[in-house]
Parts: C-alpha cells; sequence; structure tokens
C-alpha cells in the first residue's frame, strides 16, 4: 500500500511492503529530509531479481518513530517500510478495499489512508484478441496437443522392486 508521510519537513510517498525484511530510502530523499547516513563498508541488499547494491545504512530518530533506513536506488517510491517497521507498531489493521491502515503507537490511534495508485504502477491485461492470438501463434509449441509419450532422456529413471512385490497402493 502507498502512503504520504513527512519526515521533518519532507513529504515522502512510501510503500509499505511485507515483502521487505528492511526498510530503505531513496538517496534524493534522505538528502531533502536532511539525513546523515553512516559509511559502512561491504553492506549489500539483495534486491528481487536477485542482484545484490551496495547500500548506506542509518538510523531516523522522529518524534514519533525511530527507524533504521537504508539508501537503496528505488523505483516510483522515496521510501519502503518493510516487516522491520511493520513488526513494530502492534497489532495492525489493514482494510485494503478503503485502503487504510490502522495502529496504536505510544497511546494514540494512528490511521493512514492509502494513495491511490497511479497508471504506471498497475499491471494491464491483454484485453486485445488480437494480441492474444499472436502471443499464441508465437508460442504454439508450448500449447501444442501432446502426442504420444515423451522422446526418452539420456539417463531414463525406474524404481526398483523386490521381485515379486506387489505395486503400492498408498496415499502419497
Amino acid at each position: 500500500m502507498k502512503v504520504a508521510l513527512s519526515l521533518g519537513v519532507s513529504m515522502l510517498q512510501a510503500w509499505l511492503d511485507s515483502g521487505s525484511t528492511h526498510n530503505f530510502i531513496l538517496e534524493a530523499a534522505a538528502a531533502r529530509c536532511g539525513l546523515k547516513f553512516e559509511e559502512r563498508t561491504g553492506l549489500q541488499v539483495a534486491v528481487a531479481n536477485g542482484e545484490r547494491l551496495p547500500c548506506l545504512g542509518g538510523r531516523v530518530h522522529d518524534q514519533n518513530f525511530t527507524v533504521d533506513l537504508f539508501v537503496l536506488p528505488l523505483a516510483g517510491y522515496d521510501i519502503v517500510l518493510g516487516t522491520q517497521w511493520l513488526a513494530s507498531p502492534r497489532p495492525i489493521w489493514w482494510d485494503f478495499s478503503r485502503l487504510t491502515m490502522a495502529f496504536w503507537w505510544r497511546d494514540h490511534h494512528v490511521e493512514w489512508s492509502g494513495l491511490a495508485d497511479s497508471p504506471r504502477h498497475r499491471l494491464h491485461a491483454l484485453t486485445s484478441p488480437t494480441t492474444m492470438e499472436a502471443l499464441l501463434h508465437n508460442f504454439e509449441h508450448i500449447f501444442a496437443k501432446l502426442q504420444g509419450l515423451p522422446p526418452p532422456h539420456p539417463c531414463d529413471y525406474r524404481i526398483h522392486l523386490l521381485p515379486g512385490t506387489p505395486p503400492v497402493a498408498v496415499r502419497p
């Protein structure tokens, strides 16, 4: 869910990501907020495509929250708040139909409203029949009806049973 939040005097777009283990900030957003980060050698983050990216780390102390952030090139967002932050204000109530997130923090009820997603972040379905037909034609070998058994492999496998052993009839 995407939310607007303020850090210092700057308004940032944050992505609440339960699939991310840590919290990240775009370098330009960190500069706008006046954040300074520690130089740590060898600190790397594995991203979704498996690539490892070097990053700087630091801790942000705000009157409301304390957050560990790592500087990372982000696409489309200023901050990603991962499970490291999401686990801190317990419990969290999500309502994805209304795009809201609510939790208690230091005896205060906090409710965040999600921002409407921009078209560039949406997945678009294929609506054109000609596009679908072209895809099916290009990959017809994948969708072809099977004829006969598969070809022999360099190493065929079999299960070795003792002679005269009846077939095993148990649930997998």
